[in-house]
């Protein structure tokens, strides 16, 4: 069933790194560990720094990618890559990250 998901669109919930739900694209997952990729609609910029992805980690025990197939509304902690950071060959590797572009926030999927 999560197969599904690859190429739907999805909405992230205002929060607090953006003050606007964001609209993207979900483009890989990895089950394992219960993250996904997504691709946003238009590139963000924040003072100067450029950010075209978001590594969605789902944050509850109880929840799963599954919940996001059955359009709920899902925790998840979320990383936004700068694009001069972000690398195609491990899309949702975040070893880089030392600090910024985060956020807690619900997605849903969007109709």
């Amino acid at each position: 069933m999560i197969e599904k998901l690859i190429g739907r669109k999805i909405c992230i919930i205002e929060n607090e790194f953006v003050s606007n739900s964001t609209l993207g694209i979900i483009e890989k997952y990895d089950s394992f560990n219960n993250k996904f990729l997504i691709r946003l609609d238009k590139k963000l910029n924040i003072n100067g720094t450029e950010f075209n992805y978001v590594v969605a980690s789902i944050r509850l025990n109880n929840n799963s990618l599954n919940d996001i197939v059955t359009n709920k509304s899902v925790g998840c902690a979320l990383t936004w890559v700068p694009v001069s950071i972000f690398n195609q060959d491990d899309p949702m590797d975040l070893s880089w990250w030392r600090g910024g572009a985060t956020a807690i926030s619900d997605v849903v999927l969007c109709n």
